[in-house]
């Protein structure tokens, strides 16, 4: 039976994509999508309900947002519907997966099982895969502050020595200059090409039937850098201060992902499988993102003390209470702040005693920003201190997002949903089980 391999390249824009091989680039894309094309794949309507952690459920479970109801990140945690890794497992088939976004490990056997950096389940193998999910969360998490552990930086370290490779080799000297010299952008092409390492040296070792790896930096630099693509054909460009004009994040990130292609086609007797779940199309204004530096002292300094405190990618967190009272009092705290013009700071979901919080001002924040209660008053003076700058939005969510099927040629006029996926990989090992 041939083992099967669940690339998720989160949101990768192929248009992007067929551009830099269009250039010359991107060599194992363009004899993979000339091998085996590739359809697209079609997801919820509702811009609100375009995130990675609620279409990513969908693919995995079958079902769809109204039907699983997995809106916020974390919340797969208290589901008890399937996901395929469970299914697979109870066919008699080993399973394992690395990062996958919202994905909860229910697993009984995996040999290998590292989540995703904001969601707080198991993790399944030995001390190394404890040890970088510990390290990678940390990184993930306080890149905004640019603050690593002693600990987490000999981890990865450690994690780099073992797993790389004489084509990363280049990936990681590179991008550890960038990241000398201040271009953070590098950190996210540096996480992803370890994770591809560290997922390619524990599948060869343990070569599981059913295995996922997530990989979100392409996400991330489209949403940030879009403008800097060599494809991006818009007017918009980002400012000097923020990127270097010659720099393309895209095309290194892209380039990363190309070398795990070749790698996986070596792999023989496998099936590989490669969705992108949504895509992006470039934004059309200015916006700014910004993420509280001190999560817990900023709220305290407008008197909201939550019983607990999680961060969530990039402008989102999680704050609970041990009463809705206290919880609804914190939201409307949190709601009624605003700037000079009324412009809102904050959104929540309120769930009775949690709230998940984005910090969703788009402009730009300045030495004299003071935060303005309901009454028009002076809550907080001088906001800046209290935020990290995150970047520029280049990049938003569309529903349409692409699939490769190494065993199935794809059209691209032919849509599936993302629904379908799920089926994908549960029709393999059912069909496997009958011919066993």
């Amino acid at each position: 039976m041939k083992k099967l391999i669940f690339i998720e390249l989160n949101e990768v824009r192929f248009n992007s994509l067929e551009g830099y091989i269009k250039q010359g680039h991107l060599p194992s894309f363009k004899k993979l999508i000339d091998d085996h094309g590739y359809c697209r794949t079609e997801s919820e309507t509702k811009y609100e309900n375009l995130e990675p952690w609620i279409q990513w459920v969908s693919a995995r479970t079958g079902k769809s947002y109204e039907e699983h109801g997995i809106f916020r990140l974390g919340d797969i945690i208290e589901s008890d519907i399937p996901q395929y890794w469970e299914t697979v497992e109870s066919l008699g088939y080993s399973v394992a997966a690395i990062s996958p976004i919202n994905g909860a490990n229910h697993t009984k056997n995996s040999p290998f099982w590292i989540p995703d950096p904001w969601v707080n389940t198991k993790v399944s193998g030995n001390w190394e895969a404890k040890a970088a999910y510990k390290s990678i969360r940390q990184a993930v998490n306080e890149n905004a502050k640019s603050r690593l552990s002693a600990r987490s930086v000999v981890t990865l370290l450690y994690l780099i020595a073992k797993t790389i490779t004489a084509r990363s080799f280049s990936t990681y000297t590179s991008n550890a200059v960038g990241i000398w010299k201040r271009k953070k952008w590098h950190k996210a092409v540096l996480l992803d090409q370890l994770l591809c390492d560290l997922f390619m040296s524990l599948w060869e070792k343990h070569k599981p039937d059913c295995s996922t790896l997530f990989l979100n930096s392409a996400a991330h630099l489209q949403h940030h850098y879009f403008y800097n693509s060599e494809t991006y054909e818009g007017d918009t460009r980002n400012p000097d201060w923020y990127i270097d004009p010659k720099d393309d994040p895209l095309l290194r990130i892209y380039e990363v992902y190309d070398s795990l292609i070749e790698r996986l086609q070596k792999t023989g007797n496998t099936r590989i499988l490669i969705g992108t779940g949504l895509s992006q199309i470039p934004y059309d204004r200015v916006t700014f993102y910004y993420r509280l530096r001190e999560h817990l002292h900023f709220l305290s300094l407008i008197d909201i003390f939550p019983s607990s405190l999680e961060t969530r990618m990039s402008r989102d967190f999680l704050i609970s209470f041990d009463n809705e009272e206290s919880c609804s009092d914190a939201e409307e705290k949190l709601v009624e702040l605003s700037d000079n013009n009324k412009r809102s700071i904050f959104t929540c979901d309120n769930r009775g005693c949690s709230l998940f919080v984005t910090l969703e001002y788009p402009y730009e924040i300045g030495t004299d920003f003071d935060l303005l209660n309901g009454e028009g008053k002076c809550s907080l003076t001088n906001f800046l201190e209290h935020v990290a700058f995150v970047a520029i939005k280049n990049g938003h969510h569309c529903s349409e997002g692409y699939f490769i099927d190494t065993e199935n040629y794809g059209a691209k006029d032919d849509f599936l949903s993302i629904q379908d996926l799920h089926d994908k990989v549960i029709d393999h090992f059912q069909q496997a089980k009958r011919v066993r």
